[in-house]
């Protein structure tokens, strides 16, 4: 995995130099059925984190006895929705439609966390990060160096939450 993250820290110092160009190439490639496309992305990416949440709600105090990969889950979402918030506010980057702050994409960074936990469905789960990821470009939400930090954030922190060990 140590791979993923010096590919992802090259990705992003080249992102910074090429953001404005992504995003006009983007901005060049807009069409009806791109917007159709993308569009529904910030809604799926927010009906899955409720959708994890309350699947670790309901699997911790129902399902499953060893409740720790679904509440490190929990708290990966928690600690990566916290960290990007505060690097937006820290940082101040305004986004390409001028809205608001916009390093790092939370949507990414919530987008990639779970990644690091799924045994089934990895592959699906990371077309579905991508896609959300890429979608905030293509809406003018995000630059690219964004959506990458984002991503890295997002599953570094899951990953660095799930080999945390507790020892008592």
């Amino acid at each position: 995995m140590k791979k993923f993250y010096w590919i992802g820290v090259i990705l992003l110092v080249t992102s910074f130099i090429f953001d404005k160009l992504v995003l006009h190439v983007f901005n060049i490639i807009k069409s009806p059925v791109l917007d159709y496309l993308f569009k529904p992305a910030v809604l799926i990416e927010s009906v899955l984190s409720v959708f994890f949440v309350i699947a670790i709600i309901t699997e911790s105090l129902f399902f499953i006895e060893n409740k720790k990969p679904s509440l490190k889950l929990f708290l990966a979402l928690i600690v990566t929705s916290l960290i990007t918030i505060v690097l937006k506010v820290l940082i101040g980057r305004e986004r390409p439609n001028y809205l608001s702050h916009s390093f790092p994409s939370g949507h990414s960074g919530l987008s990639f966390t779970p990644i690091i936990f799924l045994k089934r469905f990895k592959i699906f789960w990371i077309i579905i990060a991508c896609y959300i990821a890429i979608s905030r470009i293509y809406l003018n939400q995000h630059y690219s160096s964004d959506v990458i930090a984002g991503a890295i954030i997002g599953y570094g922190i899951g990953d660095l939450i799930k080999h945390f060990k507790n020892e008592k």
